[in-house]
């Protein structure tokens, strides 16, 4: 319950002419609970050549995860005086973040391949979750850009259920309430007298409240919520 669970995919860009580099993210499977953080890793497959800086997008929706901190990679450590800026911006009820890396003086760019970004999110919702880097662009050492296509991937989020909230009322009947969940048609509620099982459906509904009345019967109940998305 209450988890929000994200499924290894990557995300590819790809620099036309001589640079031939390409710039991906990816993350294991693994599973977090709301208020747990989560670290994303942006980082070149290919050779890098030269580059003194760049400007990445990422989109998201921010009732599901939140960014915690961006911080640079091996990569770019190892350059000396460099600037790192973010800033998030929301826009149509998504948030787009848009990262501004650069070297300060110096002859040498950074040479690939190698990790670009660390982005740490943290969990705030349950629900499905959608982050992509949705625009990318690179300077050479002489401010020249370099070109680069946005490949294709997805980092998918999904909660199993909202957090659940039971109280006694002054007769005796269970109040359970829950969380909205985007996309959500409608929440099962499941009721057992063990962690283990089994659990019994007793209750389908588009609301996110239900009240048990079979105190009698069920007094030392427990409650799972579960999501059917469309």
């Amino acid at each position: 319950m209450n988890k929000l669970i994200l499924n290894a995919v990557s995300c590819g860009l790809l620099a036309s002419g001589a640079y031939a580099q390409t710039l991906s993210y990816s993350i294991q499977d693994i599973v977090v609970e709301p208020g747990e953080l989560i670290t994303l890793t942006v980082n070149v497959d290919g050779g890098l050549a030269d580059m003194r800086g760049f400007t990445l997008d990422l989109l998201y929706e921010n009732s599901m995860v939140d960014i915690y901190s961006i911080n640079q990679g091996s990569l770019l450590l190892e350059h000396s005086p460099s600037f790192l800026y973010w800033n998030d911006e929301l826009i149509n009820g998504v948030t787009l973040v848009r990262v501004d890396y650069a070297i300060l003086g110096g002859i040498s760019g950074v040479q690939g391949p190698g990790d670009l970004l660390h982005i740490t999110f943290e969990a705030v919702g349950c629900g499905i979750e959608t982050l992509a880097i949705v625009a990318a662009e690179f300077r050479d050492l002489d401010n020249q850009s370099i070109a680069v296509d946005l490949g294709t991937g997805i980092e998918h989020q999904v909660c199993q259920a909202p957090p659940l909230r039971i109280v006694h009322q002054l007769n005796g009947d269970k109040l359970l309430s829950w969380g909205r969940v985007l996309n959500a048609n409608f929440f099962t509620v499941y009721r057992s007298v063990e962690m283990t099982g089994p659990w019994t459906s007793v209750q389908t509904t588009s609301d996110t409240t239900w009240v048990d009345t079979s105190v009698a019967a069920w007094p030392q109940a427990l409650y799972q919520i579960r999501v059917d998305h469309p």
